[in-house]
């Protein structure tokens, strides 16, 4: 674990290298069930490292079925178990909307525990899945944003899933900003327990 002192660098960093290799002409995603299910399958996790933070995630049901607006344009919610939907999106002027891509967003509830957090601590937040970078919208790695629950106790955890289940993040303790930044590479333990 070592400490970071911009708590924003990789969300910063992503969406410039996000936006720089967006293509500029016209871009189509089409989205299926059974892909969803799978992306799904990866996302409810539970990851550890040794002796730190440990973090387990599961779908946002709630979150999903209501498809808040997030300030960004969401092509496509994330759904397991099969309730995704099978559609087509086109965007004639390229991958992004008022600097933003375009979304294929998993919304996501946890519990975030181990050093350096004082104890279990709920999390919630999105997972994007594909984040520009090619024609295929479940393509790795998935950016993981998430955020404490309790506005008492303030946090952000954010980085990167890869392929292989190695999640990457910077882990955020107090207001942005002002906080405190530690970087942690979890790797994959199984199947989180989701109801």
């Amino acid at each position: 674990m070592r400490t970071r002192s911009a708590s924003h660098a990789w969300a910063v960093l992503a969406l410039v290298a996000a936006f720089a290799a967006c293509r500029h002409d016209s871009v189509s995603h089409c989205f299926a069930a059974d892909s969803d299910t799978a992306a799904m399958a990866a996302i409810e996790s539970a990851w550890s490292e040794t002796g730190g933070l440990s973090l387990a995630l599961c779908e946002d049901i709630a979150r999903s079925d209501a498809s808040p607006p997030d300030g960004c344009v969401v092509d496509h919610v994330v759904r397991g178990g099969g309730a995704g939907q099978n559609h087509c999106a086109s965007h004639p002027g390229g991958c992004g909307a008022g600097g933003c891509i375009y979304g294929n967003v998993a919304y996501v509830r946890g519990t975030a525990d181990g050093a350096p957090l004082a104890g279990a601590t709920a999390v919630s937040g999105r997972v994007h899945l594909q984040w520009g970078y090619a024609d295929d919208p479940y393509a790795y790695p998935y950016r993981v944003e998430l955020s404490c629950d309790d506005p008492g106790a303030p946090c952000a955890i954010n980085g990167t899933l890869a392929s292989d289940g190695r999640l990457d993040v910077t882990l955020t303790i107090g207001a942005p900003g002002s906080g405190t930044d530690t970087h942690h590479v979890l790797e994959r333990a199984g199947a989180a327990t989701c109801p």
